[in-house]
């Protein structure tokens, strides 16, 4: 890998980084506010609208976006095409929930779900207009400008949402901010791109980016089904308010994983393909991948769960404590996401987007399976189901990538094994201490916190000190 490579590579991860941080913080501090001044009930009726959402909008991309990003040289019929598609697919996606959303408002027998569904799907179409504008960006690995974007969107929805929550507008001002937001950010993405579309369609393109995104659409949909299939079964088997609570800790357990995930997908996704002839480079950036993620999603995660009881209680107060449980346990669930999300970005740059069906149509039986049995303990039964889930779904994920790749990315978590237990041992001791010896107090919060960083600063410098050269080596 070329000094260059390497800088752009790590730049890209850091505009990366800011880009989904920042407006993840302000995102979490507008959470908060609007968390105070909203119930559980309004969060669950957009959790369950969201599914919907979240599904069609794998229809819309159709892994078009990610045929376009492999693709070494796009031409502007290949940009125009997947336009167009995208937003014939969000028009006709939208109509479809139009018309049903009468129906899943009765089925769930919430009946403002009804209105605010099909206000909601308007997303659809706005984000569908500025897919390909979005695709470029990443493709061109121009992080730092969608950083800016990102970081002003967060800000401009975030003042509004918390307006219309002040005065009263209840889960409106989760759906309008959610809207607006989107309208905002698609807006400055396409002048940004300076990508203009044409009345240009070329089957000629269709075919050949279909043929790689319809081997990604297909798992994708199932992947789409069951990680969303939470909301429904508890929307109808319990109330909007167990949805609530339910997606509020899911929410705030993802926060540093999915986040991370996002952030090397982005960025791998880019590099990995223009590092595709260059096996050795690959390799390394592989395994350097593995390893900082897991020092950042492993810390992360331990720590949210040895602080989330003082947490709730004192950021969005007491009547979201039956969310501290499932957060405690949530944070276990996607703990290794960020190996499989970096299996997958590597896997498709080599040429492999078919492997994802073949585990979808593996993993996603037994998921359903394991989910129909942890309906019996509740939600506490549903949210161990889903660590169950997790672990299974890795290990395949990784049995497959050594298969086709040759590459065993368990030998590469040996050094991922130590943060582990470093920052197993902290959070589980912090929530422990919670539970049993100290008060949930914002100063007792403060002081756990400090505790807890230095000790584990303290461990890795001891444990590890090899790590710590080799993520200076990445500067």
């Amino acid at each position: 890998m070329t000094e260059l490579t390497k800088k752009k590579i790590v730049g890209s991860v850091i505009w990366n980084a800011l880009e989904k941080y920042s407006s993840q913080g302000i995102a979490f501090l507008v959470s908060i506010v609007m968390a105070r001044l909203l119930t559980p009930s309004e969060y669950g009726i957009l959790g369950i609208a969201s599914v919907f959402i979240s599904f069609s909008n794998i229809f819309i991309n159709s892994g078009l976006s990610r045929a376009l990003i492999c693709k070494k040289e796009c031409s502007i019929d290949d940009y125009c095409t997947v336009n167009w598609i995208n937003i014939g697919v969000s028009l006709l996606c939208y109509g479809i929930l139009y018309v049903s959303a009468p129906l899943i408002s009765s089925f769930y027998q919430i009946p403002i779900l009804k209105s605010a569904l099909r206000v909601l799907t308007l997303s659809l179409i706005i984000g569908a207009v500025s897919g390909v504008s979005r695709t470029i960006l990443s493709k061109e690995m121009k992080f730092k400008q969608m950083s800016f974007i990102t970081l002003a969107t967060s800000l401009f929805s975030g003042i509004i949402g918390i307006a219309m929550a002040y005065y009263g507008m209840g889960v409106w001002a989760l759906i309008y901010q959610s809207v607006l937001s989107g309208l905002f950010s698609s807006i400055w993405i396409m002048w940004v791109s300076k990508f203009i579309p044409q009345l240009k369609f070329s089957v000629k393109s269709f075919k050949e980016l279909f043929s790689f995104g319809a081997k990604i659409l297909g798992s994708d949909i199932i992947w789409v089904i069951f990680n969303n299939i939470y909301p429904l079964i508890i929307g109808k088997k319990f109330n909007s308010q167990s949805v609530g609570y339910f997606t509020r800790a899911s929410s705030y357990s993802t926060l540093v994983p999915s986040n991370f995930s996002g952030v090397l997908e982005n960025v791998l996704f880019s590099a990995f393909s223009k590092l595709q002839k260059d096996k050795e480079s690959l390799i390394r950036l592989y395994q350097k991948s593995i390893t900082i993620s897991s020092f950042f999603v492993f810390t992360g995660n331990f720590f949210l769960l040895g602080l989330a009881y003082p947490l709730i209680l004192n950021v969005i107060s007491a009547k979201w404590l039956p969310c501290v449980p499932l957060l405690q346990i949530l944070c276990l669930s996607t703990l290794l996401e960020h190996i499989n999300s970096i299996n997958g970005r590597l896997l498709m740059v080599l040429g492999y987007p078919g492997i994802f069906l073949k585990m979808a149509a593996v993993t996603q039986p037994i998921n359903l399976m394991i989910i129909c049995i942890s309906t019996f303990g509740g939600l506490i039964g549903l949210a161990w189901g889903s660590v169950v889930s997790s672990i299974i779904g890795v290990i395949y994920n990784c049995h497959l990538f050594k298969k086709v790749t040759q590459i065993n990315p368990f030998n590469y978590l040996k050094e991922s094994l130590k943060i582990l237990i470093i920052s197993g041992g902290i959070g589980v001791g912090a929530m422990l201490s919670f539970d049993y010896w100290l008060s949930p107090s914002i100063v007792n919060l403060l002081v756990m916190a400090t505790v807890m960083f230095l000790l584990y600063i303290g461990c890795i410098k001891l444990m590890m000190p090899q790590f710590l050269i080799e993520i200076k080596n990445l500067k």
